[in-house]
């Protein structure tokens, strides 16, 4: 009787669940990351650098907190290896019966604490890209590790100056690039892929 009280307690996992009477079996969440083809932003590797943090965000299928816990300000971070590059989570994060639907975004924000309003700024230098991936659905203990493939959500302006004919050096002193899809930063909403400016300018001055 004891060795079967032991075997039956050590096959379930305990999940938070505010209903607290039942123990869903768990399976803890696992990642591997590639990147879109460099055509758009500033990654131009298949693979990110090592050290790279990325956000991470679970919610459940209807789009609310997971099992009652909520995981909206995780992050993973890349380790390259002899073997490839591994993602480790910062937090456990446990799956249950219940499926969820998991979002990505990189660079992670410390300072965001909400998958839908993730702050961007592009006029940072520390700011390179940004990219995010999702939604994962149907994600469960059965179904629990997750291949992100992450996409550009802005553009890099890359210029080529020519004078006629002349190719030696020169120097540019202003440069500015205009049009509604311009901005110095907004806030990204990763479920959506949507990007609201904070400004309307149109103009950026480099």
């Amino acid at each position: 009787m004891l060795a079967a009280a032991f075997l039956s307690a050590a096959a379930c996992s305990p999940i938070d669940n505010p209903s607290g009477e039942t123990c869903e079996r768990a399976g803890e969440l696992s990642i591997s990351v590639s990147t879109e083809e460099p055509t758009r932003g500033m990654i131009t590797e298949s693979m990110l650098p090592d050290g790279s943090e990325m956000g991470l965000g679970l919610l459940d299928s209807d789009g609310n907190v997971y099992m009652g816990k909520r995981y909206e300000h995780i992050y993973a971070v890349a380790e390259n290896t002899e073997d490839g590059q591994i993602w480790k989570i910062n937090n456990t994060v446990f799956l249950g019966e219940t499926e969820a639907t998991l979002y990505a975004y990189y660079p992670y924000s410390k300072y965001s604490y909400d998958i839908r309003d993730i702050s961007v700024e592009t006029n940072s230098y520390e700011q390179a890209d940004f990219m995010y991936g999702g939604p994962y659905t149907g994600l469960t203990a059965d179904n629990r590790h997750v291949n992100i493939h992450l996409k550009h959500a802005l553009g890099a302006v890359r210029v080529c100056t020519r004078r006629g004919s002349y190719d030696g050096p020169g120097a540019v002193r202003s440069l500015g690039v205009g049009g509604n899809a311009v901005t110095t930063g907004g806030r990204f909403d990763v479920t959506q892929g949507k990007f609201t400016s904070y400004d309307i300018s149109g103009k950026y001055k480099i």
